[in-house]
């Protein structure tokens, strides 16, 4: 089953072309490439507060504490919540594409200029994409 895109968009932009990722030839491209459908999650308050650093074969998630609300947010679940949506949203998409190994969970201590370190998703080359996650990923543009 195939999710209708042609009317689905998030703030007016189009789904990325899949076919940039298969013509893309480094994993790092193909890491931002797939962040694309992460930045794509629903957020509370619209705050955003995700940052990603990525590395040769990882990227690691972070939360933005400059972007927390303290009055309409004053214990951050809502910001972490929004951080795991954003999360979800990348293995989505990145067990479709294929390139998906798995994740390791930081310690949640606040490291320099306000990041706090949430998880490092491992990246490997693809082998082609997984049809079982087509919807999922076609549906984050959907919403």
């Amino acid at each position: 089953m195939t999710v209708p895109t042609s009317h689905c968009q998030s703030w007016g932009i189009d789904a990325p072309n899949p076919d940039l990722f298969w013509h893309e030839p480094s994993l790092p491209g193909r890491i931002s490439y797939v962040l694309q459908y992460a930045i794509r999650a629903p957020s509370t308050h619209n705050v955003q507060p995700w940052l990603f650093q990525v590395d040769d074969k990882s990227c690691t998630v972070f939360l933005d504490t400059s972007k927390t609300l303290p009055h309409g947010d004053p214990t951050g679940r809502d910001a972490y919540m929004s951080v795991g949506c954003c999360i979800e949203n990348l293995v989505v998409a990145a067990r479709y594409f294929g390139i998906y190994e798995g994740e390791d969970f930081l310690p949640a201590e606040q490291g320099q200029s306000g990041r706090v370190g949430i998880v490092r998703i491992r990246f490997k080359e693809s082998a082609g994409p997984d049809a079982t996650w087509q919807a999922l990923t076609e549906a984050i543009f959907c919403r």
